[in-house]
């Protein structure tokens, strides 16, 4: 009976730690612990830090030495009221870190590459696990395992928060005090306001020729070889140009024989038949940029982990033409950033992620809607589609069979 009883408590302890070390999601403002403990952003004194976090530069989070180096934490609505947002986590070092990865590749700042449009509220969408409770003088700990940002970042009116239906969105408490009027040490720089790199510099709509002017351009991405054998290689039912939601992040970067092949941008066809056409195909930067934000947003085999994107990948890309269009190929786009479209996890949103000075090319004359050629996989796709060309082929050797014997008896 007593060694019974240790092992439902053994269970039920187990059970417990389990529990407690359940993977979440989480959404809001990031914000550096320096402006929450000064009370007003540093960038902008007379802005109050949890009641207008949307007012924050990228350029403060992340340049600023006092600021990054104080550590992360994500802000959200105050149920109270007052003020209008709350300190609900502060982020582990994994978490820190993906932050400044994240803003970096996305903003605009100093520090930030090249294709960036946050210039400020950066919001992200957290995955991770809870590792300390909030206490009355700090918040909860997120020990981070991925960070996306906010489709609510580039659409504030986004009804998705970037988080899984099914994932586990915790109720904690909320801290609304600075710790302290933190006077700071070092004074924040005056700079110039950044002019977009994509904005035009005149009102002309570009042509599809070679060009220096950075534009930005959204659609689906699509392998190569799933656009030239007329169907999707993980759903050969489905017409790659008109379904092209349907296909799925693992096929696109999982499978050597779509990768490989280069990745290109689907856009809705003017005519409407098919639904979609080649716009542009990418150069090797922007094959290197799908896959690592396709693996760092998507669920796939060789995706990390806490991604939420299974099928129809959209992105949203900022380069510039270096060749035309001709009879038999899209004009080429030398990417220079890449992010997840806001249109991907909402189809309906009405950004598409670029600025709204941003070159759009009008490339309605060029648009290859043709497929190339019907080519037949040298793989076959997966254990299902293997098991579907055992079944076929056994099913053929079947019917040879019968059929000899009928002939025969006749």
């Amino acid at each position: 009976m007593a060694t019974l009883v240790l092992l439902l408590l053994a269970v039920i302890t187990s059970w417990g730690g389990a529990n407690a070390a359940q993977e979440v999601c989480v959404e809001g403002f990031v914000m550096d612990t320096f402006c929450i403990k000064r009370g007003t952003l540093l960038d902008n004194p007379s802005v109050k830090t949890l009641e207008n976090p949307e007012k924050h530069s990228v350029h403060c989070l992340v340049d600023v030495f006092q600021c990054y180096d104080s550590g992360f934490n994500i802000l959200q609505l105050n149920p109270s009221g007052s003020p209008s947002y709350a300190n609900n986590f502060r982020l582990d070092d994994v978490g820190n870190k993906k932050v400044l990865e994240v803003a970096r590749a996305n903003g605009i700042c100093s520090t930030c590459g090249s294709g960036g449009t946050i210039s400020r509220g950066l919001r992200g969408t957290f995955f991770g696990t809870i590792t300390q409770e909030a206490t009355d003088s700090q918040p909860a700990t997120l020990a981070v395992k991925n960070m996306t940002v906010s489709p609510k970042m580039l659409d504030p009116n986004s009804m998705s928060d970037g988080c899984p239906r099914s994932a586990n969105k915790p109720n904690t408490t909320l801290s609304t005090e600075a710790s302290s009027s933190v006077t700071p040490t070092i004074t924040h720089s005056n700079k110039p306001n950044t002019t977009l790199s994509t904005e035009a510099a005149s009102s002309e709509t570009p042509s599809i020729v070679p060009s220096s002017i950075e534009i930005c351009v959204e659609g689906f991405v699509m392998d190569t070889f799933c656009i030239k054998r007329g169907t999707l290689l993980d759903n050969s039912r489905v017409k790659t140009l008109e379904n092209p939601e349907k296909h799925s992040v693992h096929c696109l970067v999982d499978v050597r024989v779509c990768y490989n092949s280069g990745f290109n941008i689907l856009r809705p066809n003017p005519s409407g038949s098919p639904s979609y056409a080649n716009a542009f195909r990418l150069d090797d930067v922007g094959n290197q940029k799908v896959l690592e934000v396709a693996r760092a947003n998507g669920i796939c085999s060789t995706c990390g982990r806490g991604g939420t994107i299974r099928r129809g990948l959209r992105g949203t890309f900022f380069g510039t033409i270096i060749q035309e269009a001709t009879d038999s190929q899209p004009a080429t786009l030398a990417v220079k950033n890449m992010t997840v479209s806001p249109k991907t996890l909402d189809p309906n949103s009405m950004s598409d992620g670029c600025p709204r000075q941003a070159n759009k090319p009008n490339v309605t004359l060029e648009i290859s809607t043709e497929v190339v050629g019907l080519e037949t996989p040298t793989i076959p796709h997966g254990a299902t589609a293997l098991q579907r060309s055992v079944k076929m082929t056994i099913c053929g050797i079947v019917t040879a069979v019968l059929l000899a014997q009928i002939l025969n008896f006749l």
